[in-house]
């Protein structure tokens, strides 16, 4: 796996830089355009990006690295205004680490990102069952007809029932493309989903504001 360091401060990232190297393959860069120069010269799975860079601002390199990668942004921040985290979810990076870090975390983080997906065939929440394998919704035995793609959505949601989905996160792992800002595809398709299982379970899929959304608890 191929993580690369966007981060001003030496120090931080050395140490990261010798904490990752024991399951990674590391690349540097100590401002924005150093970085997307070797993501253009690498396969780059995993980018840690530092917010506050000399040359490029952390807010707007997400933008970039979009453009032209499809690794996944774990931003690193010591901003902690909620307003900032959402931003950069909003923006298109898939998760963020507070400074200052555990780098136990930050492993954990990376390794998240980049899990090969469940083989489980079967996912089951709140009297719902999953079957990927022949494709089919229950509730309590009844079949509920889905698409293809609410059914590849809804599985997003089983396959990891406490966490928050970005927009940019679903449209990239259902459609398989470059989420490019905020259209209605994931909206209405996400609108029918909810509709279909307002039945059987009301409000089963919450919307975060701001930032995404997730299964009710």
């Amino acid at each position: 796996m191929e993580v690369l360091i966007i981060e001003d401060d030496q120090d931080i990232n050395d140490l990261l830089r010798d904490v990752l190297n024991r399951q990674f393959s590391v690349h540097q860069a100590v401002n924005g355009a150093a970085g997307l120069k070797l993501l253009k010269q690498q396969q780059i799975d995993v980018v840690l990006l530092d917010l506050m860079l000399p040359d490029i601002s952390g807010e707007n390199l997400i933008g970039l690295i979009k453009e032209q990668s499809s690794a996944k942004i774990i931003v690193l921040t010591a901003k902690a205004d909620v307003d900032v985290l959402v931003e950069v979810l909003r923006l298109g990076a898939d998760d963020y680490i507070a400074k200052p870090f555990d780098t136990k975390e930050v492993v954990a983080r990376i390794l998240k990102q980049c899990a090969v997906p469940s083989s489980v065939d079967i996912l089951m929440y709140r009297g719902f069952t999953l079957d990927v394998r022949a494709h089919q919704l229950t509730y309590n035995d009844q079949v509920i007809d889905l698409r293809a793609k609410e059914f590849e959505l809804l599985q997003c949601f089983f396959a990891e029932p406490s966490r928050i989905f970005t927009k940019s996160y679903l449209y990239e792992s259902v459609w398989h493309e470059t989420y490019y800002g905020d259209d209605n595809t994931i909206s209405v398709h996400l609108s029918r989903l909810r509709h279909k299982l307002s039945s059987y379970d009301a409000d089963l899929i919450e919307t975060v504001w701001g930032i995404g959304f997730k299964l009710k608890s």
